[in-house]
């Protein structure tokens, strides 16, 4: 039992190797889902089953490190009130600091962890903790929370509040109450969606007031315990003191902190040596070649390249402390493309793909291409040069749903990865099974002449656009989407989704300035990828008002009387026009 400075007690479990009298450098991970359970980011390709912590453990252990494992405050065996993310930074540095102590300790700490784990280094990281040698940063951290994590440019992601709903009932307090954590568990979580907004005693979380306090203030943007510039939700704010110490970064296309990890090796790499691996799987399952209906064949798998994770991280570890170059490409990325284009066995599309090694993330050279909105439902080369406007209805009552996507956490509700926007059958969310979200009157549909020739979109993908609505306020979404051509398994195409993003029209105003009838310019980023476009595929994106539930919808987006609203899409030069920025990859790199 660690205390903290408060006098709060962390359980923590350390391993040592059974051979050696020590001491030893130490590998330190922290997490709030019980320090000695299974897990399921560890698993190996072609294994049953994931493995437990002390496996993990024990397979550090026999290549020379001790290994802490720890609860965090308020979870499981750890003493002290659990608000999440909030005590994580000084939580993890006292823990440091205490390790760095002990006998079996040489004086050396590496972390390491996957999601929640990822977040507490991070958060850890601009107080520089004494003894700290490395990190290995696997699916999580904030480098702005507001902006993805936790928001999406201020609108909340949803995962968050099923997070909150499936914790709850794990707590200390649930664990210890039998009547507590079978009403949590009694809950109807996908009815209480189409509840919202939730208030006081009327939310999921009811039965329990400490995380439905905290349910609450997830949807409060001004909520006074919240400091979006705090280490645990801001590392961007914090880059001049971050410890300068070997980061290996991890993350992938269709996880919710891909944007996350990028921003933060790009936001450090200039002052310590960082490493970044990027691959084509959902959150933390990086040994599956397959992302919601999608198949990226065998090579997507860590396993393929990388032989054991466990060793990969070690071998980082080892060249860390001893203060040289991991042998290891600065960066790694598997750009999605390639494939048939037919349906597996399985029945899902074969997109396929190749892993791509580069000096640097962005891959340096990488050009900058702009295509606009225009006329037609196009994207082009060029936008109208006379005034041009698209507009489309929203009705709050009739959310767009979401179909795929780079969320985690939501299971059974949702299944992250690549779908085909097509409302699937039996779906709780989708109200008309079988209907292309194209065909909605709700969404702008715009499209690339079909390609000549293939490219490669790797790296930050950004818009630039004007809007203006009718309503209170208005919510707007864009996906970025591979349209497949007709073909033999698909007669309709395949429109396989690569990335989305939400933003919120009254958030790109000054404070308390109204938005109704005024033309707001919006810019920022859709998504990070890497992605073939085939010849004979079109580039599309799509614009609407909602994708829900992956985002909390905005209950502001009415009109008087509460009726639907209209947004309106300015494309004509006179505004400044509408566009879309691709980062286009060097054929040479990857044909």
């Amino acid at each position: 039992m660690i205390p903290m400075r408060d006098g709060v007690r962390l359980a923590t479990t350390v391993f040592v190797p059974k051979e050696g009298r020590g001491p030893w450098p130490v590998l330190l991970e922290r997490t709030p889902y019980g320090r000695l359970g299974l897990r399921q980011g560890e698993k190996r390709a072609g294994a049953e089953k994931a493995p437990e912590a002390q496996d993990i453990a024990r397979q550090f252990c026999a290549l020379g490190f001790a290994v802490a494992v720890q609860d965090c405050r308020g979870r499981y065996d750890s003493e002290g009130h659990f608000r999440k993310y909030i005590s994580e930074a000084e939580d993890s540095f006292d823990t440091i600091r205490a390790l760095t102590e002990m006998q079996f300790c040489d004086g050396r700490i590496a972390s390491y962890g996957q999601s929640y784990s990822a977040l507490v280094q991070t958060a850890v990281g601009p107080l520089n903790p004494p003894g700290l040698a490395a990190q290995v940063i696997d699916s999580g951290g904030f480098s702005n929370a507001w902006r993805n994590g936790v928001r999406q440019n201020g609108v909340v992601e949803m995962k968050q509040a099923v997070w909150l709903f499936r914790e709850a009932a794990q707590s200390p307090a649930a664990l210890a109450d039998p009547a507590l954590r079978n009403a949590l568990l009694a809950e109807d979580f996908q009815a209480w969606l189409g509840r919202t907004p939730w208030t006081r005693a009327h939310s999921p979380l009811s039965a329990d007031p400490d995380y439905e306090a905290a349910l609450l203030e997830l949807f409060d943007p001004k909520a006074a315990t919240t400091d979006w510039s705090s280490l645990a939700l801001a590392t961007e704010a914090h880059y001049d003191r971050y410890a300068p110490v070997p980061i290996l970064f991890m993350s992938s296309w269709y996880d919710p902190y891909a944007r996350s990890i990028s921003e933060l090796y790009c936001g450090l790499k200039d002052r310590q040596p960082c490493q970044i691996v990027l691959g084509p799987w959902t959150h933390c399952d990086h040994n599956s070649s397959v992302s919601g209906d999608v198949d990226f064949g065998p090579q997507a798998q860590l396993d393929s390249w990388a032989g054991s994770w466990v060793d990969y991280r070690a071998r980082f570890f080892q060249a860390a402390m001893q203060g040289r170059s991991p042998d290891a490409p600065t960066a790694r990325f598997f750009l999605m493309g390639g494939g048939s284009g037919r349906k597996t066995a399985q029945g899902r599309l074969d997109h396929g793909g190749q892993w791509v090694v580069a000096a640097d993330w962005p891959v340096p050279g990488t050009e900058s291409r702009t295509l606009y909105l225009a006329e037609g439902s196009a994207l082009a080369e060029q936008g109208p040069a006379g005034p041009v406007s698209r507009s489309f209805p929203y009705d709050l009552k009739s959310p767009v749903p979401t179909l795929g996507g780079d969320f985690s956490s939501f299971s059974p509700y949702l299944e992250a990865g690549s779908f085909d926007q097509v409302q699937p059958d039996n779906a709780a969310h989708c109200p008309t099974p079988g209907q292309r979200l194209a065909d909605r009157q709700d969404i702008c549909v715009f499209r690339t002449a079909p390609l000549t020739e293939d490219i490669a979109v790797a790296g930050c993908v950004d818009y630039d656009l004007r809007i203006s609505t009718d309503g209170g306020d208005t919510d707007i979404t864009l996906k970025l989407i591979d349209e497949y051509p007709a073909g033999p398994d698909y007669p309709e195409g395949y429109a396989m989704l690569l990335g989305d993003t939400i933003l919120r029209l009254s958030h790109n105003v000054p404070e308390g300035q109204e938005v109704t009838g005024r033309v707001v310019s919006v810019a920022g980023t859709l998504c990070w990828t890497a992605n073939r476009f085939a010849a004979g595929h079109r580039l599309r994106l799509d614009i609407s008002s909602s994708n829900f539930p992956k985002f909390e919808l905005n209950h502001a987006a009415v009109r008087d009387g509460g009726k639907g609203i209209t947004n309106v899409l300015h494309l004509g030069a006179e505004t400044g026009g509408c566009r879309l920025t691709l980062p286009i990859l060097a054929k040479d790199i990857w044909s």
